[in-house]
């Protein structure tokens, strides 16, 4: 756990997923997609998370991912696809670790 100015910055589970997209970023990275490609994260304005990992040329890349989108309120949502050769997650400010979680599975499953 991390801690600063008494509020915890991560614990378990999210320290475990920080943990698998360094992993993720590590076995991505063969000294030429890393130039080109990426993973992303950033935040949206309505608000929300929007996640992007370019798959191409990786291990990945060939592989199908089925479209998710889940609309619980206006705040609790999520869209999960593959826009050509990107994995993408948009989601609601709560829920980045559902979509972190669903891009991990679909990674994990096609590299059994």
């Amino acid at each position: 756990m991390w801690w600063t100015a008494g509020r915890v910055l991560a614990r378990g589970a999210e320290m475990e997923q920080t943990l698998w997209l360094e992993a993720l970023l590590r076995s991505l990275c063969d000294g030429e997609w890393e130039h080109g490609n990426g993973i992303r994260i950033e935040t949206l304005d309505n608000p929300g998370w929007a996640i992007s990992i370019e798959v191409e040329g990786t291990d990945l890349e060939c592989h199908a991912f089925e479209s998710i989108s889940l609309r619980r309120t206006e705040d609790d949502w999520m869209d999960c696809h593959l826009e050509g050769t990107v994995l993408q997650a948009f989601c609601g400010p709560g829920n980045l670790k559902e979509a972190i979680d669903t891009l991990r599975r679909w990674v994990e499953d096609v590299r059994r």
